[in-house]
């Protein structure tokens, strides 16, 4: 399995709110966004930090947030 990428906090937010069918909650003046999905009859929910560069942790945490395996984040890229 290869690290996980590197990522700025806008990419990820694109990359989750055009391929992986987020929507934007929430975003005024702060350094955060708060993504949902709605699947299934559940909510999921997750903030993302809008950081120059995203932490391999950080990213790990967003990717469970986000009911996702690293694979099928692999492929959203």
């Amino acid at each position: 399995m290869p690290k996980l990428p590197l990522l700025s906090g806008h990419k990820l937010v694109k990359l989750l709110v055009n391929t992986a069918g987020f929507k934007i909650i929430r975003h005024k003046k702060g350094s955060h966004t708060i993504l949902e999905k709605r699947e299934e009859g559940k909510v999921i929910s997750t903030v993302v930090p809008l950081h120059p560069t995203l932490g391999r942790g950080i990213l790990r945490e967003i990717i469970k947030q986000c009911k996702m395996t690293r694979e099928e984040f692999f492929e959203l890229i």
